[in-house]
This record gives C-alpha cells, structure tokens and sequence, in this order.
C-alpha cells in the first residue's frame, strides 16, 4: 500500500512532473529505512514486551498519514469519453485505431512489467545473498552494516532523479539505464573481493540504484492506468521478490556467489528485447505517419 502511493501522489501532478514525483515519494522510503532501525530503542519503551513498540509505532504513524491524506484534493477523473483525444467519439473511431491504441497499451504494460519484475528480482537475490557472502570471506558485522547501507543508499537516496530522468527521456529511457547500471553491480560485486571495501560498497551501491531507475522509469510508464492494473503489477513484482529471495539461496549453495550474480544479471536480456522491440513499433509508426497518401 505504501509503495502504491507513488501513483495516487502523481495523479494530482501533470503529466510532465509525474515522474519527479513519484520518484519523491520513493525516496520517501530513505527516512524509515534509515530512522526505522534508529528507533528500536525508543520503541521497545512504547509498550511490554518490548518488540510490540514498533507495531505501535507503525500504528501511529499509519493513523498520521490516514490524517493527512484526508485534506488531499481527489485527482480531476477524466472525462466521458476516457482518454481519448478531442474529435471524433471514440466508438466511432475506426476499429483499426482502436486496436492499434489498445496494442500499444498493453505492449507498454509489458515493458513496465518484466522490466520492474527483472531489477526486482536481480536486487533481491543479490543483496539477500551478500551478508552471506562477506560473512564466508571473513567479514564481520561492522562490513556488512556499511555494505547494505550504501545499498540502501542506492536503493533510496536518488529516486528524486530518477523521476526527473523519466519526466526528460521518458520511462523506457530510464528503464534501459537500470538494466545498463544492474549489469555494472554485478561485474563490481563479482570482481571485487568483499574485502575490497570501496569497490564492493560500490557495486552493492549501483545494485540499489539500479533497482531504483527501473522501478521507477517502470512506474512512469504506468502513470495514468487503472488503479487495478497499477495493483496488479505490483502484486506480481512482489510476488516475484519472494521467489528471487527464496530461490537466491540454493543457488548459491550449489553454484556459488558469482554464479548467483551472472544468473540474476542475464535475466535483463528480456526487458532489453522487449525494449528494443517497442522501440521498432515506435518507429514503424512514425514512419506510417509521415508517409504521404498517393493521389
């Protein structure tokens, strides 16, 4: 529900800033991934037994937000006649355009999807795996605390310009920097020794903002859909976390760490052809438009 926010945040943007905010909203999961584990100590004194503070807090904080939405204005609903552009009633728009829009639509859908499932994936496998992997190689907690912060750190602190790239070149754009960026975490987090501090750190860093780019460049393409739809693609995408998070340790048991990292890194080949395939559609129908009708 938290994360499904982004998209009721920028349906009351236009179009042009959709992006930047709901990438705002994202980075919003900077402050409780950060103060969160800050305020153990206060919470434990909220209420007995001590781990029920937390869900206290939690309980206020969801109370505050429920508060605060409920001055928000309702996003404008579009008008009778749905999306579709200004002339012609849309039932009497030729079938052909129709279905053409409608292609187009779920082509886009499909995109956003396997897209936001595959850095999904590649970023929960890998980083459910790397404390396991530094604590095999000899390092303590100390490591892996500032390895998995600088993940979070990725994951969180620059959502605000991944929105922005979105709102520039687009979400399919942004979608293919996360892909390019992903591949480079996993040649940094295969190469580098865990002992390499900077350079693991790094790799474990463009893990996390990779992750971010496609989620986000993603979401961009869904801005706009139906509230069902937006759910529903993120249903699958967590659903899928729990399989990479569950599947990530076998393999690694049996193949190792690097082989975890290469398996999870080629899965970007999809998305990549799903891109490059939209991009040809785009183009054939630039080309149709601009072709002049023979007299």
């Amino acid at each position: 529900m938290a994360m499904l926010s982004r998209y009721a945040a920028a349906e009351l943007y236009p179009a042009e800033r959709r992006g930047a905010v709901m990438g705002t909203v994202v980075w919003g999961g900077t402050i409780g991934a950060l103060a969160g584990p800050a305020m153990l100590p206060v919470t434990s004194e909220l209420a007995s037994p001590p781990e029920v503070g937390p869900y206290v807090l939690a309980l206020l904080a969801t109370i505050g937000a429920l508060v605060a939405v409920s001055g928000f204005p309702s996003a404008q609903a579009p008008p009778a006649g749905g999306l579709a552009p200004p002339g012609p009633h849309r039932d009497q728009a030729p079938r052909t355009e129709r279905e053409t829009a409608t292609d187009e639509r779920a082509a886009i859908t499909r995109v956003a999807l396997v897209s936001m499932i595959t850095g999904q994936v590649i970023m929960v496998a890998v980083m459910t795996m790397t404390p396991v992997h530094m604590h095999t190689h000899g390092q303590g907690l100390g490591a892996v605390s500032v390895v998995l912060t600088a993940h979070l750190a990725g994951m969180f602190a620059l959502a605000p310009l991944s929105g922005k790239l979105a709102d520039r070149i687009g979400g399919a754009a942004t979608i293919q920097a996360g892909l390019a960026v992903l591949v480079s975490s996993g040649v940094c987090t295969v190469l580098a020794s865990p002992s390499a501090g900077f350079v693991f750190s790094a790799g474990l860093f463009l893990l996390g903002y990779g992750w971010n780019l496609t989620f986000v460049g993603g979401s961009a393409l869904l801005t706009g859909r139906s509230t069902r739809l937006q759910g529903r693609v993120d249903a699958l995408v967590w659903a899928a976390s729990g399989v990479a998070g569950l599947g990530a340790g076998p393999l690694m048991a049996g193949a190792g760490f690097g082989a975890l990292v290469a398996v999870a890194c080629a899965a970007v080949v999809l998305p990549a052809v799903l891109l490059r395939h939209h991009a040809r559609r785009g183009e054939r129908a630039k080309a149709d438009q601009s072709t002049p009708v023979p007299f």
